[in-house]
């Protein structure tokens, strides 16, 4: 019996890169974390616009403006949030405004998901490296849940 609880606590020590929830907003991520920031009394959440983002003085003057990424801690809880761009590639209607990231350190270990994850799916995102991560990628798989999967 000790070995099976320590393999269970070796297991869970392996494995503590949580699912992440990913929330899209409709242009308004800043204003509802603001919010959020007051009514769950946390620390003041982290923003980063498109603008920040590398080759950004090609996208629309609107979209520089939008959040791309942003962080807070709700309950001892990450949550990450953005502005949805509302475009072909990433259309914003309600329903498909919640994303499940897995967050992982290692580049083969993401690729398994994907790979899993993608089955019978729709990739907006393939897999590879990105200017914030080793690798990432996006899609929405065979149920319809939205995924995001990237390399710490």
């Amino acid at each position: 019996m000790i070995f099976f609880i320590r393999y269970i606590v070796k297991e869970k020590e392996e494995y503590d890169m949580p699912i992440t929830t990913y929330l899209n907003f409709n242009g308004n991520c800043k204003e509802a974390l603001m919010s959020y920031q007051k009514i769950f009394k946390t620390d003041a959440p982290r923003f980063m616009t498109f603008f920040e983002m590398p080759g950004s003085e090609s996208l629309p003057e609107h979209l520089q403006a939008m959040i791309l990424h942003a962080e807070i801690n709700l309950l001892d809880t990450k949550i990450y949030a953005s502005d949805s761009p509302n475009d072909e590639k990433h259309p914003y209607k309600p329903g498909n405004h919640t994303i499940l990231t897995i967050e992982v350190k290692a580049q083969e270990e993401a690729k398994y998901y994907y790979e899993h994850l993608k089955e019978g799916g729709i990739v907006t995102t393939p897999f590879g490296p990105t200017f914030f991560s080793d690798a990432f990628a996006e899609l929405e798989d065979r149920f319809g849940i939205h995924w995001m999967i990237m390399v710490e």
